[in-house]
């Protein structure tokens, strides 16, 4: 008797206390979807006018620029974090039909229109903004490729095209729908005084899915729908991972070619054997501070159009970094070493983005040019310099991009680390060979008079030009001599 009364004791707690822990879910996730509809509206609103303009850009096969780049991956990076958080709801919420087809209760119907919300702002945040991009496949290599400076892992868009398709989200959503239209029926007066209720019920009426009936009134028309939408968005896959994989062997036989042939190099640089140009550099450098350099005795150098063949970035030392209150960001705190080792110098080499010494850095050059944007005032634009900062510290562990291809956003060369710091300049991208390219030279043509940029330093063949050298740099560029 002991024994039976023990056990009902314990199935009866382990119903209450399941319950109980089922309701603050609920609740917590109740909470988490309020406070983060606004952010869906928003996503909705702006999302959608950055990816019009992408497409705009990219249907008559124009480059995008780095600040299109930029607003690009800012949105999607937003997106992809608004749903995480919706599909972490909606894992929590996975039991929410089985509770509720067992209890029959409100606390069932209210864990399941949780499990609905989230599915509903999933597909309809993904329907108005990420889906409009999947026709572009420049659009869509560019978001699947992924890029870790705006934390997007590979292949997202596709992993959520496919979430957004699944045959399984869509027979929950089914599911949902038919237990949300008897429960208003008979249960009418708790979605007009239950602020939880009325909050979920204005979820799910807001949403498209609900509005046009498209998963819940026609089940074989969905079914059908979502069967097309699998095979098309397969065939696209396979045809953009075709396409990566052949850029993919183009890039490692360029590669190759890039570390050995093209890297040869008949003498030493002249500049590292000048005594005074690494104390000299030190007092020149600012953080966010452009170097343009010349590699005249390198078979790669020989083949980069323009006079300057290479770009580095000054991002600062400690002091700097500190005084603008980002030394202990996230982003700089796995570099602290480096940095303090006088590793500044952030540049995109064969080996990927890393940082470097001013020693490393002009090694094997001759020539170097250090310029600063104009309109930056160290002493009051602070925060505008560590957000630059951040972003560009961002690249570092990119791969080098032997393909050359700008829209590419994991795999970067010289010339990008730069551009994609100063989004708002509006460096010339050149089309060659099918694909949209920054070179050195076109970095360091916004230093010339009239520019965005000032020149701050020159030295030539290893040594420092002391004359007029904002004259003797247009010459060097613009004639290349």
């Amino acid at each position: 008797m002991r024994v039976i009364s023990l056990v009902i004791f314990i199935l009866f707690f382990s119903k209450l206390a399941f319950s109980e822990i089922n309701r603050v879910e609920i609740n917590k996730n109740l909470f988490r979807i309020k406070a983060i509809i606004p952010k869906v509206q928003e996503m909705r609103i702006e999302g959608a006018k950055v990816y019009e303009k992408a497409i705009k850009v990219v249907a008559v096969d124009h480059s995008i620029d780095a600040e299109l780049y930029e607003n690009i991956n800012n949105t999607t990076s937003s997106i992809l974090g608004v749903e995480k958080i919706l599909m972490d709801i909606e894992r929590s919420m996975k039991g929410a039909h089985k509770y509720f087809s067992q209890n029959k209760n409100m606390l069932g119907l209210k864990g399941t229109l949780v499990l609905l919300s989230s599915q509903l702002l999933i597909r309809d945040l993904y329907k108005y903004t990420l889906s409009k991009i999947e026709n572009y496949k420049r659009l869509r290599n560019l978001i699947n490729k992924g890029d870790k400076a705006f934390d997007i892992k590979k292949d997202s868009l596709y992993k959520l095209t496919k979430k957004y398709d699944s045959r399984k989200l869509k027979k929950s959503i089914n599911k949902g729908f038919s237990i949300y239209e008897k429960a208003k029926k008979d249960m009418a007066i708790f979605f007009r005084t239950d602020e939880g209720f009325k909050l979920l019920s204005h979820v799910i009426e807001y949403s498209r899915n609900y509005k046009k009936g498209e998963t819940y009134n026609n089940k074989f028309l969905t079914e059908f729908k979502t069967l097309g939408k699998r095979i098309k968005m397969k065939t696209k896959n396979g045809k953009d991972l075709a396409s990566n994989a052949a850029n993919d062997i183009l890039g490692s036989i360029s590669g190759f070619a890039g570390k050995t042939v093209l890297a040869y190099q008949w003498r030493k640089g002249t500049l590292i054997k000048n005594p005074g140009v690494v104390k000299h550099l030190k007092s020149v450098l600012k953080p966010l501070d452009v170097a343009n350099a010349k590699i005249r005795f390198k078979v790669s150098g020989k083949l980069i159009p323009g006079f300057w063949s290479h770009n580095g970035l000054w991002i600062g030392n400690e002091k700097e970094l500190k005084e603008m209150g980002i030394w202990n960001h996230p982003k700089i705190k796995p570099y602290h070493k480096e940095i303090r080792e006088g590793k500044s110098f952030l540049e995109a080499v064969k080996t990927g983005v890393a940082l470097a010494t001013i020693e490393h850095f002009i090694k094997n050059i001759d020539d170097v040019s250090i310029m600063r944007l104009k309109r930056l005032k160290p002493s009051q634009d602070k925060d505008y310099m560590a957000k630059r900062i951040l972003t560009s510290i961002g690249n570092i562990g990119k791969q080098y991009d032997f393909n050359f291809n700008f829209d590419y956003g994991d795999k970067i060369v010289c010339s990008d680390v730069v551009q994609l710091t100063f989004p708002s300049v509006k460096f010339p991208i050149k089309k060659s060979v099918g694909r949209f390219a920054t070179t050195p030279d076109s970095i360091a043509r916004a230093g010339l008079s009239g520019g965005d940029f000032k020149v701050m330093a020159l030295y030539i063949l290893g040594n420092k030009f002391e004359g007029n050298i904002q004259k003797r740099f247009d010459d060097l560029t613009i004639n290349k001599k």
